[in-house]
């Protein structure tokens, strides 16, 4: 929740990082599996802020892009 909310030290840079690093090291470590435990948004929609969803999107959507996974679309 931190990263999306960039506060106290978070970064959406970390998430995004850390998308990432599953996407390719997944085949060499053999990752059939992962799963998000916790708050993507400090905020959640009460706040009206946005932008900490959007920022979850784009870290999110690293991990589903079919073409870096190899998973199917849907």
């Amino acid at each position: 929740q931190y990263y999306t909310s960039e506060k106290y030290g978070g970064k959406i840079s970390m998430f995004k990082a850390q998308a990432n690093w599953i996407v390719t090291n997944k085949d060499a470590l053999n990752v059939k599996y992962i799963v998000q435990l916790g708050d993507c948004a400090e905020d959640g929609d009460n706040a009206g802020n946005p932008i900490q969803w959007m920022r979850a999107d784009t870290a999110v959507a690293i991990i589903e892009n079919p073409v870096t996974t190899h998973l199917p679309h849907g």
